[in-house]
Parts: C-alpha cells; structure tokens; sequence
C-alpha cells in the first residue's frame, strides 16, 4: 500500500508540473502578444497607409474581445471545466494569429484582434483561478437562494474598484510598450533599432520585486516625467526599461491582494473578471492615447501616463485592505 501511495504521488507530482509549465507558456504567450503590438503599429502604419485613429481602432475591437471574454468565462468554466476553456482559448489565439500573419485587408485585423482579446482573456482568466484555487470555492449562501456567481461579483464593490485598478495598470503597462517605440522614432529621432526599448521595457518588468506599490507608481512617474522632458535617446531607454522594472511587482500584488479581501467562493469568477477588464484596459488606453496622438500629436504620451498613474494611486489607496464579507 506504501508503495501504491508513492506511485500516485509521484504521478501528481509529474501532472502538477506539467500544469504549471503549460500554464506558464500560455502566460508567456500572452506577455509576448502584449510586448510585439508595440513594435508593429508603425509598420501597419506603413503597410497599409493609416494615420494614429484608424490604427488604434484594432485596440477598440480587441477591447470589445477582451470584455466579452471576461463576461463569457463565468459561464464558460462551470459549463465545459477548466481544461476545456483553455483549449478553447488556445484554439482562437491561433486561429487569430492565422489571419494576421498574410497582412490580408485592414478589416480582417480587427475581427483578428476581437479573436485575440477573447482567447487572451480567457487563458488569463484560467490561470489565475488556478493559480488561487487553494483559497477555496466554498459558498456560505444558503441552496435554493437565487445568488449566481455572477450575480454575486456584480455585487461585490470590491471587485470593480480591482478591476478598475487592472484596466488602467495594464492600459498603462501595453501603452507603454506600444506607443513607446512610435514616440522615439518621431521625437528623438530613433532608427528601426527602436523597437528593442520596448523589449527593454517589457524584460525590465519581469525583474522587479515585491514592494511598496505606492513608491512603485510615484518612481514611475517621475521616470515617466524624464523622458517627457530630457531629448536624450539614450536616457528615455533607460528610463522606459527602470519604468518596466517598477510597474513588474505591481501586479502580483493586486492579484495576493485580491485574494485576500474577496470571497472565498467567488474567486475565480472574480479573477476572470479583474484579468479581463486589466486586458481590456490594454486595448482602451492604448487607443484612447492613439486618438490623442492622431490629433495633437504624439508628445501626449507622457501626459496621458502621468495622468494615469496618479489615478492608480488614487484607486490603490481607496481599496480596502482587509476583507469585510464574511467566508
């Protein structure tokens, strides 16, 4: 018997592991999706002749993706299982990817785009559920009552002040990254070399460490302000690569932080609902700073951010800290 208990635990020991690369390679998927849209925009520009607005509208379907895949997942996981969502998700990520790789018709892009949110959101939504799984999907709500799991997020303020927090931390994480590179052809007078900062910004945001995300936000402001005002190439790389490290830790911390102030029961609802809106803040800010740029401008870039950066201090310090609903 001694020896069959081994045997089992082994064989789960091999099948966590294989779970957990395989959702580290969805996410790292996901990270590379997010850090080549940057690079890409000028050269869309340039294949298919657009101005900054009608780019940016591949951001607006991508959002409407993002939110319908949010929506979507609470029903989608109780009724096909964690497995199959992600399968799903994974299947529409290629099929997506299938359609922009010939650089087709403009209007393809943006059902490609659609396609993309949804699956991202989706695959994003099923890791962090399970990633949080251990805190327990135990309902105190009596049987019969009419208390939907969604019913009970929409409920809950404290989900939506997370899930504004997600939309404009990663709307201002994919703007970056994005538009960056546009910003450094234009004013510092940057070469085809210029899509390295965002890979610089994108790999400096996967060294930080868990700190204080108060200090984290106001470094990155003041970053954010150097590059706005220094007219040095090689200064705004640095920084934009120093903003990438300061913004890395801030998610871990909203999603330990979610865990700890929201149902129990409700946490992977919650966590699909704050991964999409977090996604389809990429897609917002992204094209809200693209309708900017088309019509002052591309210098707006480091206003809108700093902007941005100060609402997220606001909403970091107005969430609750503690967990107010009983579990």
């Amino acid at each position: 018997m001694d020896q069959d208990a081994e045997l089992r635990e082994a064989f789960q020991r091999r099948r966590s592991m294989i779970h957990f690369l395989a959702l580290s390679y969805s996410m790292f998927v996901n990270g590379w999706n997010d850090a080549t849209s940057g690079p890409l925009i000028p050269r869309i520009q340039q294949q298919y002749n657009l101005g900054f607005a009608i780019v940016s509208l591949i951001l607006v379907f991508n959002a409407v993706g993002f939110l319908s895949g949010a929506v979507a997942n609470v029903y989608l996981t109780d009724w096909l299982g964690f497995g199959k969502v992600l399968v799903l998700g994974s299947l529409f990520q290629t099929i997506a990817y299938a359609m922009l790789a010939p650089a087709g018709p403009f209007p393809l892009m943006y059902f490609a785009f659609f396609c993309i949110g949804l699956s991202l959101v989706v695959q994003a939504a099923s890791v962090y559920a399970e990633v949080m799984a251990d805190e327990g999907e135990t309902n105190p709500v009596a049987d019969g009552a009419d208390t939907s799991k969604f019913k009970q997020m929409m409920g809950n303020k404290q989900v939506h002040f997370l899930s504004v927090f997600a939309l404009i931390y990663v709307g201002i994480e994919v703007t970056i990254g994005g538009w960056s590179v546009t910003y450094i052809l234009e004013e510092r007078r940057g070469n085809a070399n210029s899509g390295y900062i965002s890979a610089g910004f994108f790999g400096g945001k996967k060294i930080g460490e868990r700190r204080a995300l108060f200090l984290y936000a106001l470094l990155v402001i003041g970053l954010k302000v150097t590059v706005w005002v220094v007219p040095s190439l090689i200064e705004n790389a640095l920084a934009v690569a120093f903003v990438g490290l300061l913004l890395g830790p801030m998610w871990p911390i909203l999603m330990n932080h979610s865990a700890k102030i929201l149902p129990r029961w409700l946490l992977t609802a919650c966590a699909g609902y704050i991964a999409g809106a977090g996604q389809a803040g990429s897609a917002i800010l992204s094209f809200i700073n693209g309708l900017l740029a088309s019509r002052f401008g591309i210098t707006t870039l480091h206003p809108f951010i700093v902007s941005m950066m100060s609402t997220l201090l606001v909403l970091w310090a107005i969430i609750p800290r503690a967990r107010y609903i009983p579990t």
